[in-house]
Protein backbone atom coordinates (compact mmCIF):
# COMPACT_ATOMS: atom_id res chain seq x y z
CA UNK A 1 0.00 0.00 0.00
CA UNK A 2 1.29 3.41 -0.94
CA UNK A 3 0.29 6.78 0.48
CA UNK A 4 0.31 8.28 -3.00
CA UNK A 5 -1.81 6.01 -5.24
CA UNK A 6 -0.89 7.78 -8.48
CA UNK A 7 2.64 6.40 -8.16
CA UNK A 8 1.51 2.76 -8.23
CA UNK A 9 1.87 0.87 -11.49
CA UNK A 10 -1.28 0.17 -13.48
CA UNK A 11 -2.05 -2.85 -15.61
CA UNK A 12 -4.77 -2.79 -18.25
CA UNK A 13 -5.86 -6.05 -19.85
CA UNK A 14 -8.15 -6.25 -22.84
CA UNK A 15 -9.50 -9.72 -23.41
CA UNK A 16 -10.70 -11.05 -26.74
CA UNK A 17 -10.26 -7.73 -28.46
CA UNK A 18 -8.49 -7.90 -31.76
CA UNK A 19 -7.64 -4.86 -33.79
CA UNK A 20 -8.14 -5.26 -37.51
CA UNK A 21 -6.14 -3.03 -39.69
CA UNK A 22 -8.24 -1.89 -42.60
CA UNK A 23 -6.43 -2.43 -45.84
CA UNK A 24 -6.82 0.20 -48.47
CA UNK A 25 -8.73 -1.10 -51.47
CA UNK A 26 -9.74 0.60 -54.67
CA UNK A 27 -13.39 1.52 -54.91
CA UNK A 28 -14.30 0.30 -58.41
CA UNK A 29 -17.18 2.80 -58.65
CA UNK A 30 -14.66 5.63 -58.97
CA UNK A 31 -13.46 4.17 -62.28
CA UNK A 32 -16.85 4.98 -63.82
CA UNK A 33 -16.26 8.71 -63.46
CA UNK A 34 -15.01 10.25 -66.68
CA UNK A 35 -13.38 13.13 -64.81
CA UNK A 36 -11.28 10.73 -62.76
CA UNK A 37 -10.31 8.64 -65.82
CA UNK A 38 -9.06 11.81 -67.53
CA UNK A 39 -7.08 12.75 -64.40
CA UNK A 40 -5.47 9.28 -64.33
CA UNK A 41 -4.44 9.61 -67.97
CA UNK A 42 -2.83 12.99 -67.34
CA UNK A 43 -1.08 11.83 -64.17
CA UNK A 44 0.22 8.64 -65.83
CA UNK A 45 1.63 10.73 -68.67
CA UNK A 46 3.47 12.92 -66.19
CA UNK A 47 4.63 9.91 -64.17
CA UNK A 48 6.08 8.02 -67.12
CA UNK A 49 7.65 11.17 -68.55
CA UNK A 50 9.79 11.58 -65.44
CA UNK A 51 10.26 7.96 -64.35
CA UNK A 52 10.75 5.88 -67.48
CA UNK A 53 14.48 5.24 -67.47
CA UNK A 54 16.46 2.46 -69.15
CA UNK A 55 18.07 1.25 -65.93
CA UNK A 56 14.80 1.10 -63.89
CA UNK A 57 13.38 -2.38 -63.32
CA UNK A 58 9.81 -2.85 -64.53
CA UNK A 59 8.78 -4.25 -61.14
CA UNK A 60 10.06 -1.14 -59.40
CA UNK A 61 8.35 1.10 -61.95
CA UNK A 62 5.07 -0.84 -61.54
CA UNK A 63 5.13 -0.63 -57.73
CA UNK A 64 6.02 3.05 -57.83
CA UNK A 65 3.22 3.76 -60.29
CA UNK A 66 0.67 1.96 -58.07
CA UNK A 67 1.74 3.99 -55.04
CA UNK A 68 1.62 7.20 -57.07
CA UNK A 69 -1.88 6.46 -58.40
CA UNK A 70 -3.06 5.56 -54.90
CA UNK A 71 -1.92 9.00 -53.75
CA UNK A 72 -3.64 10.67 -56.71
CA UNK A 73 -6.85 8.79 -55.91
CA UNK A 74 -6.74 9.68 -52.23
CA UNK A 75 -6.20 13.36 -53.06
CA UNK A 76 -9.03 13.26 -55.64
CA UNK A 77 -11.44 11.64 -53.18
CA UNK A 78 -10.47 14.09 -50.42
CA UNK A 79 -11.20 17.07 -52.70
CA UNK A 80 -14.45 15.49 -53.84
CA UNK A 81 -15.47 14.90 -50.22
CA UNK A 82 -14.67 18.51 -49.29
CA UNK A 83 -16.74 19.80 -52.21
CA UNK A 84 -19.67 17.58 -51.20
CA UNK A 85 -19.39 18.74 -47.59
CA UNK A 86 -19.36 22.41 -48.67
CA UNK A 87 -22.34 21.84 -50.95
CA UNK A 88 -24.29 20.17 -48.18
CA UNK A 89 -23.45 22.93 -45.67
CA UNK A 90 -24.48 25.60 -48.18
CA UNK A 91 -27.77 23.81 -48.74
CA UNK A 92 -28.39 23.60 -44.99
CA UNK A 93 -27.68 27.33 -44.60
CA UNK A 94 -29.96 28.07 -47.55
CA UNK A 95 -32.74 25.96 -46.01
CA UNK A 96 -32.44 27.83 -42.71
CA UNK A 97 -32.63 31.21 -44.44
CA UNK A 98 -35.62 30.06 -46.52
CA UNK A 99 -37.36 28.83 -43.35
CA UNK A 100 -36.88 32.26 -41.79
CA UNK A 101 -38.26 33.94 -44.91
CA UNK A 102 -41.21 31.53 -44.97
CA UNK A 103 -42.13 32.39 -41.39
CA UNK A 104 -42.20 36.08 -42.34
CA UNK A 105 -44.11 35.60 -45.61
CA UNK A 106 -45.91 32.21 -45.46
CA UNK A 107 -47.85 32.70 -48.70
CA UNK A 108 -44.86 33.21 -51.03
CA UNK A 109 -44.83 30.33 -53.53
CA UNK A 110 -41.33 31.13 -54.87
CA UNK A 111 -39.77 30.73 -51.43
CA UNK A 112 -41.79 27.56 -50.84
CA UNK A 113 -40.59 26.07 -54.15
CA UNK A 114 -36.95 26.99 -53.41
CA UNK A 115 -37.31 25.43 -49.97
CA UNK A 116 -38.68 22.17 -51.43
CA UNK A 117 -35.90 22.10 -54.04
CA UNK A 118 -33.17 22.52 -51.41
CA UNK A 119 -34.72 19.82 -49.21
CA UNK A 120 -34.84 17.50 -52.22
CA UNK A 121 -31.16 18.11 -52.99
CA UNK A 122 -30.20 17.35 -49.37
CA UNK A 123 -32.24 14.15 -49.50
CA UNK A 124 -30.44 13.08 -52.68
CA UNK A 125 -27.04 13.67 -51.04
CA UNK A 126 -28.13 11.68 -47.98
CA UNK A 127 -29.40 8.82 -50.14
CA UNK A 128 -26.12 8.66 -52.05
CA UNK A 129 -24.25 8.41 -48.75
CA UNK A 130 -26.58 5.66 -47.53
CA UNK A 131 -26.10 3.69 -50.75
CA UNK A 132 -22.32 3.83 -50.28
CA UNK A 133 -22.59 2.68 -46.68
CA UNK A 134 -24.97 -0.13 -47.59
CA UNK A 135 -22.61 -1.28 -50.34
CA UNK A 136 -19.71 -1.31 -47.87
CA UNK A 137 -21.76 -3.30 -45.33
CA UNK A 138 -22.71 -5.89 -47.95
CA UNK A 139 -19.10 -6.24 -49.05
CA UNK A 140 -17.87 -6.52 -45.46
CA UNK A 141 -20.55 -9.10 -44.64
CA UNK A 142 -19.61 -11.15 -47.69
CA UNK A 143 -15.89 -11.07 -46.87
CA UNK A 144 -16.29 -12.14 -43.23
CA UNK A 145 -19.31 -14.43 -43.50
CA UNK A 146 -19.16 -18.15 -42.85
CA UNK A 147 -18.43 -19.86 -46.13
CA UNK A 148 -18.67 -23.59 -46.68
CA UNK A 149 -15.42 -25.08 -47.89
CA UNK A 150 -13.22 -22.75 -45.90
Amino acid sequence: SCAQPYHNPLQLTWKDHTFKRNRWTLNPQILKEKEYIQKIREELGVFFKFNKKQDTLLKTLWDTMKAYLRGVLIAYLANKSKEKWKKQNNLIKRIKSLEDRLTKTPGDEQIRNDFARCKHKINILDQEELVKKLQYIKQNHFEYANKPGR
